[in-house]
């Protein structure tokens, strides 16, 4: 955590994702504020600094991998959360289930992802 934010390990990260080598992969798709370097003291010998990225750092590097998995995300993102965040100005979990009737507005308001309106 740095300043009460999650950061993950860059090498973890790009490894999950497929990238060759994590280093290049996270100043091609990431910018300076979203990527830091860390001191890692976990018992091991060796230099404890890591490269750490930011939420949006993963988000960044999730949406330049080609990995099938990351591909399905970046889809969601694109066809999904943001035409939603356009239109709507928010996105609700579940929200494509109710426009495809998978789910119900009251299935939605149950699971406690969407308020009733009053």
């Amino acid at each position: 955590m740095i300043n009460d934010e999650p950061w993950f390990v860059a090498v973890d990260v790009c490894f999950v994702l497929g990238y060759v080598n994590g280093r290049d992969a996270v100043h091609a798709h990431t910018e300076p504020h979203q990527r830091n370097t860390v001191v890692i003291r976990d018992g091991n010998r060796g230099n404890p600094s890591r490269l750490a990225v930011s939420k949006g750092g993963l988000f960044a590097l999730i949406l330049g991998s080609h990995l099938p998995t990351a591909r399905r995300f970046k889809a969601w993102v694109t066809d999904v959360v943001l035409p939603a965040l356009e239109k709507d100005g928010a996105y609700v979990m579940g929200e494509e289930k109710v426009a495809t009737g998978e789910m119900s507005p009251d299935d939605l308001i149950k699971r406690g992802l969407l308020r009733p309106l009053i």
